[in-house]
Parts: C-alpha cells; sequence; structure tokens
C-alpha cells in the first residue's frame, strides 16, 4: 500500500499525518505526498490519483531497446543485425509516432517514400515486416494479396 504514517527526522511517527505515494507507471516521477488527515482520507486522495492518472502512451521509439534486448534473446545475431538496420530507416519516419496510434496510412506513405528513393519495393515490405514482429499490427496490410 502507498500510503504510510509519516515520520518525523527522528523517525518517530507523527499522529494525523500520512505520506502518499502513489505508483502510478513506467513514465510517471514518484512524488510523496505528505497529508494531514485520517487514514481514510489519505486512502480516499491516494485512489483519486491512481483514478485520475493519465496513461503514458510510450512512442515506437521509446519501446524499440526493450524489444530489440528481448528478440535479441530468440533470435541469431544476424537476424538481429537485420531488424537494426531495418529501424535505422523505420525509426526516422515513425520512431516518434505513439506505438497505439500506428496506421497503416503512415506504414502506405513510409512505403512510398522509400521506393522513390530507388529502394525495391521487397526491402521495404522486408523492413515494415519488423512493425509486425514488434506486434504493433497483426498483419501486413501493405504488401498485395
Amino acid at each position: 500500500m502507498s500510503v504510510r504514517p509519516y515520520k518525523n527526522k527522528r523517525r518517530e511517527i507523527q499522529p494525523g499525518k500520512w505520506i502518499i505515494d502513489p505508483y502510478l507507471g513506467v513514465g510517471y516521477p514518484r512524488r510523496p505526498l505528505t497529508f494531514v488527515g485520517t487514514e481514510l482520507e489519505a486512502l480516499a486522495v491516494h485512489n483519486e490519483m491512481l483514478r485520475s492518472a493519465k496513461p503514458v502512451l510510450p512512442k515506437i521509439r521509446d519501446l524499440y531497446g526493450e524489444w530489440l534486448q528481448s528478440y535479441g534473446n530468440d533470435h541469431s545475431p544476424q537476424t538481429v543485425i537485420d531488424a537494426v538496420k531495418a529501424f535505422n530507416h523505420l525509426l526516422p519516419h515513425i520512431g516518434k509516432i505513439y506505438a497505439a496510434r500506428l496506421t497503416t496510412t503512415m506504414l502506405e506513405k513510409f512505403k512510398n517514400e522509400r521506393i522513390t528513393q530507388g529502394v525495391k519495393p521487397r526491402t521495404v515490405n522486408k523492413e515494415l515486416s519488423w512493425t509486425v514482429e514488434m506486434g504493433y499490427l497483426n498483419e501486413r496490410p501493405w504488401q498485395e494479396q
């Protein structure tokens, strides 16, 4: 529980004072709050803080490092090198996008830009396939069936 009695510098519990220290998730700084009142009131404030916290949406560039490390545990070094090469092209285009907001339209735009640069469609499709590997999309809508 993240509501605990307040202790002074001599480590003595101060009656009627509480420390509220909610864990709001990754990306939120921990800022303990000193509260004066009853324990029940402190718990109510704590619950309200948890309810009103806005979720932090991770961007693709923020998730890439963790994903690559995990991917490296299950795949050969050469496959990991291929993934890194693909993401060197992808991240400048989609790295700033929130993972939950990635759309196929954004990926089509990337595909069109890469093809106009002279890259073969097969190479671009391979680069885009990593978005499926990361779990952002369930299928490969940019490939023609």
